[in-house]
């Protein structure tokens, strides 16, 4: 349990309890306690898995293999836009940097596009550093950043000019110490960190934001509080809307370029997360009333439910859901399909399910995926009922 600030050291405050159910590969049943810092303003997961928890869910059920080609929708090609708009971000502010160092490195294509530069990968995810050497010729650690330090502990430092942290900080439980073991690691001169962002959010999933795997929750505010007590300055920030984007845990995001010598001086910040906080609740509980209704509504004696994430979670722990008569879950992640949810097995898309009358109704519990899910089942509305939760 987190009780205090990893910045300042100040007790945090309780703002929320959420509950969840059959995290695949986590826990049967979770409370996930949100605080926040009352000075540095940041918000945190209370009570994160743990540091063990979280590694094996990085190595064995990773969501950031984007070369697996195993998703039904393309997630790849959003992570190569990203990737893009990330470099012209650092090429706009720093004219010239030799080397760099990425942590959580997925499937080593960002690292590709820095032709002529010096690159490194940490990833913990097995596949992703086999895609990298396969793929794109680029180095990898493979394993998590903790290893990596021990690894390094007996041998010469090996320098970078910038450490690269995309949607990587969020998921790290003691963030102020991992970024004081990045500069003793690799001295960097610059930070590029890309995180999602509280300093605005639009409508989607209730509570969508508060991811399983993520334990911070930044603003700029907050990561500039972070930042400075390691000795680093902003040199600029952009908030990315990502428009048409439904990866709601992960946008909007925040990118931002840190530099040793001051650049800019702090800022007097406009929406005081406490604000923000109340906004998003209100919003997620009216949402997940609405979401209720719905659910109390089903009456399927064949009910399969497709997708088996962090909304599915939140379905089965807040609503009715558990309570119908589900037959089977969908995903198409295939390390999945040794578990069991509620009794009922998870497996693949089966077509024969909707037209041998095994399943008479599908609920897309997918907030992110629902309108690739849908598509893929309108062939059979005239024989299957299909369920949707959002316009």
């Amino acid at each position: 349990m987190i009780t205090r600030c990893d910045i300042c050291s100040a007790r945090l405050v309780n703002v929320k309890k959420l509950k969840f159910r059959h995290i695949i590969g986590m826990a049967e049943n979770y409370v996930q306690h949100i605080k926040m810092c009352p000075h540095c303003k940041l918000i945190v997961t209370g009570n994160p898995f743990s540091e063990r928890q979280l590694e094996n869910r990085y190595k064995n059920l990773s969501k950031y293999e984007f070369d697996a080609g195993s998703y039904i929708f393309d997630v790849s090609e959003e992570y190569r836009k990203r990737c893009a708009r990330q470099k012209h971000f650092i090429e706009e502010n720093i004219a010239c940097f030799s080397s760099i160092l990425e942590i959580g490195a997925s499937s080593g294509y960002n690292l590709s596009l820095y032709e002529g530069k010096k690159t490194f990968g940490i990833e913990p995810s097995p596949f992703n550093c086999q895609s990298a050497k396969k793929n794109y010729d680029v180095e990898m650690f493979c394993g998590v950043f903790q290893e990596y330090c021990r690894q390094q502990a007996d041998s010469p430092k090996e320098a970078f000019d910038m450490v690269f942290l995309s949607h990587t900080l969020e998921h790290i439980v003691n963030p102020c110490r991992f970024i004081r073991q990045c500069v003793k690691v690799a001295a960097p001169e610059y930070f590029f960190i890309e995180v999602p962002t509280f300093d605005i959010k639009f409508i989607n999933e209730p509570y969508g934001m508060f991811c399983e795997e993520h334990v911070n929750y930044f603003t700029l505010e907050s990561l500039e509080n972070l930042m400075r007590a390691a000795g680093y300055h902003l040199i600029d920030a952009e908030i990315n809307i990502e428009a048409g984007s439904r990866t709601v845990a992960g946008f909007p995001s925040l990118s931002t370029l840190w530099g040793t010598r001051p650049n800019l001086p702090a800022r007097r910040h406009v929406n005081p997360v406490e604000k923000l906080l109340k906004e998003y609740d209100r919003f997620s509980e009216k949402e997940l009333r609405r979401i209720a209704r719905i659910i109390n509504r089903i009456d399927s004696r064949k009910l399969a439910v497709w997708g088996t994430g962090h909304h599915a979670s939140m379905l089965l722990a807040n609503t009715a859901l558990r309570k119908k008569n589900i037959v089977k879950f969908y995903d198409s992640d295939i390390r999945k399909h040794a578990f069991r949810i509620e009794g009922a097995p998870v497996q693949a898309f089966d077509p024969k399910d909707l037209q041998d009358g095994s399943i008479d109704t599908v609920l897309i519990a997918s907030y992110v995926a629902q309108p690739q899910l849908y598509e893929r089942l309108a062939p059979y509305k005239e024989t299957c009922r299909i369920i949707t939760l959002y316009e």
